[in-house]
């Protein structure tokens, strides 16, 4: 009766049999036949095929609940036993935006790994939003990102940034801005000087910028550092990553927001400037984060442990 559960499970995750196949690494055919021999022992049909989206009949979302109980039941267990076995097995999935996966996770990975050699760490990386998404639909445990609704999600601060405008040396508009700084002088922390001046943004309001894509909590942050300037920012080109836009940049390709954590973790190619940003929207937090539930496993705290104990705020 559930002997292709996880098939089905999946064809109703994902709303179709061929999307429900690549995922599953099957062929469509054998899916539809494994499908075919479910409902035939069921004795009632699961999908509606008859609609141009693939629906659940009134007897096939019984036959979901019931795996979603399963299921919930199968990791209630699998929590149980990591409890008693203290850390001696068992598996953790993180997750963060390219730059984060590149940068900020492997250090704490390394770590975590050395402390608990028997605990198998798997790492994602995507965008923020389909990432956030995935944390609540527990596909993974632990996410590395901005903006979290701490009705739904347990964060904790792990680094704050400063936002920069990074500009390409060769720009002709570097000879009206004023107080550019070199990768060395953000490397040396010259940026979070009080008496370093901030740019006057307003000098940009003409120029395209390199941008992120809605969604992306840069996306906001360079709205509202542009607002509190007088002007919306102009899009040359959008991007789904911090560090796309960033090596654009540093192409000559345009004007971006960056932040000085990637500048610290980039090499020095001679080929930008930065500029601070004299605006409260110019900061923002780095913050982990799982989901809040009634149960978080050892191996997820010890992971955020060890992540605030190499990285968080004082």
């Amino acid at each position: 009766m559930f002997k292709y559960a996880d098939y089905v499970y999946k064809i109703y995750q994902e709303k179709s049999f061929t999307l429900a196949a690549k995922k599953l690494f099957i062929s469509q055919p054998a899916l539809s036949a494994a499908v075919k021999k479910t409902e035939e022992e069921l004795g009632f049909k699961i999908f509606d095929r008859s609609t141009a989206n693939l629906m659940l009949t009134d007897a096939g979302k019984v036959y979901i609940s019931a795996i979603e109980e399963m299921n919930k039941v199968e990791r209630n267990l699998k929590n149980y036993v990591e409890n008693i076995n203290l850390l001696n097995f068992g598996d953790v999935t993180v997750a963060g935006a390219a730059f984060i996966s590149s940068f900020i996770l492997p250090g704490i990975i390394m770590e975590y790994s050395k402390r608990h050699p028997n605990i198998s760490v798997q790492l994602l990386e995507a965008n923020s939003v389909n990432l956030q998404e995935k944390l609540l639909q527990e596909e993974i445990e632990i996410l590395v990102d901005y903006d979290f609704d701490n009705e739904i999600f347990q964060s904790f601060p792990l680094k704050k940034e400063s936002i920069l405008l990074a500009v390409p040396k060769k720009h002709e508009i570097n000879q009206k801005a004023k107080h550019a700084l070199s990768h060395q002088d953000i490397i040396s922390g010259k940026h979070l000087n009080k008496q370093v001046k901030g740019v006057d943004l307003s000098l940009f309001e003409n120029e395209k910028f390199i941008l992120l894509k809605a969604g992306n909590n840069m996306h906001k942050q360079s709205h509202k550092i542009c607002a509190s300037f007088g002007f919306a920012p102009q899009s040359l080109i959008a991007v789904d990553q911090l560090m796309t836009a960033y090596n654009a940049s540093n192409l000559g390709m345009g004007i971006t927001f960056t932040t000085d954590t990637l500048v610290s973790s980039a090499a020095d190619s001679g080929n930008l400037l930065y500029y601070v940003l004299d605006v409260p929207d110019a900061e923002r937090t780095l913050f982990i984060a799982y989901k809040k539930k009634e149960y978080v496993s050892p191996a997820v705290k010890e992971f955020v442990k060890v992540a605030l104990e190499i990285n968080g705020e004082k």
